[in-house]
């Protein structure tokens, strides 16, 4: 839907492959850069994609009366499970994040929730742990969770409403983005403090927080929560600990053909 090409795992016998086993096996099975990492998701990562949803009025409506239909393209199942059980599929996410109820502006957070649970924060989590696991190097994660004056999801929405905290709006920050006005006092503070973090990061291996922040612990290999720096503002920053980063069980239970139980090959229905 935002990333029409993608990289796939190379034929046998392809000159010159630029990937030869899937991410997630490689992965397991140590293949991946030796280096201290840096993972980070933002406290509504759905809005990419769901910040569109907010462009026309009936968007959202028409999500709601083809629910069945679009779940499977927006949540990103339809090559990873057999067309047979995408309905039921559809119909326990509704259930989970949206308690049941109609897509609308009043569940509009929680669709936003569930769509940056799936898309972003509970593989995020899976890989933080694993290249902890398996690098023998320092793996840190924040959420962002600092909302501007602008997003990217007012870019994606074509108005000035404070949806939350989108994909990207850390690193649009850091990067100066045209259309991010960081020029509030509160905005700059926290933009310095960013790249504080990432240029000690950079340097030394170990990020460096400003403004008397907590210390930031590395994510435990082997250990069943996941630490993460919980970003709050440029002075408010915490330490949690958590068993099931982005509801990861949930979606986990869901039995798509990816990441622990990918399969070569999956038969779908016509």
């Amino acid at each position: 839907m935002f990333t029409p090409f993608t990289p796939v795992v190379e034929a046998p016998g392809v000159r010159e492959p630029f990937l030869q086993q899937y991410p997630y096996h490689a992965t397991r099975a140590g293949a991946m850069m030796n280096v201290p990492l840096i993972a980070s998701v933002t406290s509504e990562e759905g809005l990419y994609p769901a910040a569109a949803y907010q462009e026309t009025p009936d968007l959202l409506p028409d999500l709601e009366a083809h629910w069945n239909q679009l779940a499977s393209n927006i949540f990103e199942y339809n090559d990873t499970l057999p067309l047979s059980q995408r309905n039921e599929v559809a119909m326990k996410i509704k259930q989970h994040y949206l308690g049941g109820k109609p897509v609308s502006q009043e569940t509009y957070p929680q669709l936003v929730q569930a769509l940056g649970d799936r898309l972003f924060v509970a593989d995020v989590g899976k890989m933080a742990q694993i290249h902890a696991s398996k690098s023998g190097q320092p793996t840190y994660v924040y959420r962002f969770a600092y909302r501007g004056l602008k997003s990217l999801s007012n870019l994606m929405a074509h108005n000035d409403a404070n949806y939350g905290v989108s994909h990207g709006d850390d690193v649009l920050s850091i990067f100066k983005f045209p259309s991010m006005d960081t020029s509030d006092p509160q905005d700059r503070a926290m933009v310095d403090t960013l790249i504080n973090m990432v240029y000690s990061f950079s340097t030394t291996g170990t990020p460096k927080l400003t403004n008397n922040g907590p210390t930031w612990e590395p994510v435990k290999p082997g250990a069943p929560e996941l630490n993460y720096l919980d970003i709050l503002s440029p002075t408010k920053m915490e330490m949690k600990a958590s068993t099931d980063f982005g509801q990861k069980s949930f979606w986990d239970s869901l039995g798509f053909n990816e990441n622990e139980n990918y399969r070569v090959y999956l038969k779908d229905e016509l």
